[in-house]
């Protein structure tokens, strides 16, 4: 019967501890550790939104007309503002001089300056909005309150 012998490993004793050089006699080259560079997760896409349709290189022209129109429509209602200020400076000097004779403003102005505030606040709205038929029949009603106030302290 064959004796077997141990199977003798084969062991890195060939190979000098790290700081060491190998003694003299055969070399097997070891290459040096490749550092690989450093991985990165791949970029999260995030979604993009369904294609749009291509328009031309700017506003249509019925976007134009629109914003034309909405700043026509606030300029107005700048100018109504305006005179809507005055009334107010008016009717606060008339409220003063009749308040020290114990007398009150009369109801009608007291209602008209009313319905211009309110008028006024909604043709704001409206025109903040982009409503622009909404902002110019406010702004007509509101005007109309104006015209009442103009006249009855002789503004214009």
């Amino acid at each position: 019967m064959p004796v077997s012998q141990p199977e003798t490993k084969k062991t890195a004793a060939a190979q000098p501890p790290r700081g060491q050089s190998a003694p003299d006699g055969p070399r097997t080259s070891q290459a040096a550790p490749v550092s690989s560079p450093p991985v990165q997760a791949p970029a999260v896409q995030q979604a993009s939104p369904p294609p749009v349709q291509q328009q031309a290189a700017g506003p249509s022209p019925e976007q134009i007309a629109k914003r034309a129109e909405l700043m026509k429509v606030r300029e107005a209602l700048a100018m109504l503002s305006a005179r809507a200020g005055s009334i107010r400076s008016t009717m606060q000097g008339v409220q003063q001089k009749q308040a020290a004779q114990g007398l009150g403003m009369r109801g009608d102005w007291v209602s008209a300056a009313g319905l211009m505030e309110s008028f006024l606040k909604a043709a704001d709205d409206a025109s903040k909005a982009s409503d622009t038929d909404a902002a110019k029949d406010f702004m007509n009603k509101a005007e109309r309150q104006i015209e009442k106030l103009e006249t009855a302290f002789n503004i214009r």
